[in-house]
């Protein structure tokens, strides 16, 4: 007889300091959930990218870093369930969270229903994610995540796009080998057709460009097709 198939719980990524916290969440969700703990923000974008992760928890209140502006940087690129956790419990600072993405805010001292009830609402509301932000790009021995918008050269150098650039670089990527028109490209940076006398999509390709040399060597990596559009001269291929 075949054994059933293993059902495997939700991933939970928790951005917490505090030990004492950490242990209550461990007691009142590690029953249902796997979880996975963070320290940094970096850890956890990189956690995002390599891992199934299905909701975040994230404390505001962080020694170096800003829970806000993280959840910010977070729902800008993805859809993630993001649960705030915090001491703070004005109107104010709750809307702020709110206002800039967040599923839910919880305050402590929390109660350990009113936390499983939560957390289960907000997976319920988000079953799926939107793939393309975990799909990482292999090009020229390098690799292009989406989610940290970072190029890195195997066993190289690393460079930080901007989130332009990142949309140009996978408009490209996505038609590697094709000429790949200035209107489209404008539609990706400004919504209007590309005119000679907005320059947006030229500076955005000069620095695309400079970057994408510096981490390839390649001085042709994008070619220009005066008047008609770019190409990325390049095989890329996507994987999660």
């Amino acid at each position: 007889m075949t054994a059933p198939a293993r059902v495997l719980s939700p991933l939970i990524a928790i951005l917490e300091d505090d030990a004492a916290t950490r242990t209550m969440f461990q007691r009142i969700l590690a029953r249902d959930y796997e979880l996975a703990f963070m320290d940094t923000a970096k850890a956890l974008f990189a956690a995002i990218e390599k891992s199934a992760i299905k909701l975040v928890l994230l404390d505001i209140l962080l020694p170096g870093e800003n829970g806000m502006e993280i959840a910010k940087n977070l729902r800008a690129l993805s859809g993630i369930p993001i649960i705030l956790i915090s001491g703070l419990s004005s109107s104010e600072v709750i809307a702020a969270g709110l206002n800039i993405g967040a599923d839910d805010y919880i305050t402590k001292p929390f109660d350990p229903l009113v936390l499983r009830a939560r957390v289960h609402n907000a997976l319920r509301r988000n079953p799926g994610q939107d793939q393309e932000v975990f799909e990482r790009v292999f090009f020229e021995e390098c690799v292009a995540s989406p989610l940290l918008r970072t190029i890195v050269r195997r066993d190289g150098p690393e460079v930080l796009l901007t989130e332009k650039e990142f949309q140009l670089f996978m408009r490209l990527a996505r038609k590697s080998c094709q000429v790949v028109s200035r209107d489209e490209l404008s539609h990706l940076l400004t919504g209007a057709d590309w005119s000679p006398l907005n320059r947006v999509l030229d500076v955005h390709i000069s620095n695309l460009r400079k970057k994408l040399r510096s981490i390839t060597q390649k001085s042709s990596i994008i070619v220009s097709y005066r008047s008609i559009g770019y190409m990325l001269q390049s095989q890329a291929s996507f994987d999660v």
